[in-house]
């Protein structure tokens, strides 16, 4: 009887390892899918914004971008995990009220971005606080620059140019 029971506990033990086993597999393999909810269609564009590109490892990336007033910096804002770019106009349209600039930028995979949303397949650091890059978008120049983000799986822009 005592061996029986022992049987049916260790067939259970081995049954229960073998389950976490594959939920640990399929959460690894299907990571990706799990963390990152994009909105995978290109939006409409909100009006008072332009579109703009920002280049990456995986293509140029869509953005939008609203000049700042006279005097005002721009501010360069990353909508977080499952956000897109109408979203980020939502949660910035007092800041462009302001005379704020604003640059909404996406990640790949989202906003009808190409490839899939990696760190490694963001944009990278080193602008848009570029010394040419207000003008360069908008034909002049904005005070400074100011990085925001809701929250922000990558690395900051390297370069941004107008779409052609």
């Amino acid at each position: 009887m005592a061996d029986r029971i022992y049987g049916w506990i260790r067939v259970i033990v081995i049954g229960l390892v073998a389950g976490y086993a594959l939920i640990a597999l399929a959460i690894t393999l299907w990571q990706r899918s799990l963390l990152y909810f994009p909105l995978r269609s290109h939006p409409p564009l909100t009006p008072g914004f332009a579109e703009v590109s920002l280049d990456s490892a995986a293509g140029r990336l869509l953005a939008w971008y609203r000049p700042a007033a006279a005097g005002r910096p721009t501010i360069v804002f990353f909508d977080g995990n499952g956000g897109s770019l109408p979203d980020a106009a939502v949660f910035t349209e007092p800041l462009g009220r302001l005379g704020y600039g604003l640059l909404l930028a996406s990640y790949p995979g989202y906003d009808g971005n190409p490839g899939r949303p990696t760190e490694a397949a963001s944009i990278r650091p080193d602008a848009p606080t570029s010394p040419g890059w207000p003008a360069t978008a908008s034909g002049r120049r904005s005070s400074s620059v100011i990085r925001s983000a809701r929250a922000s799986p990558c690395k900051w822009p390297r370069r941004a140019t107008a779409a052609p």
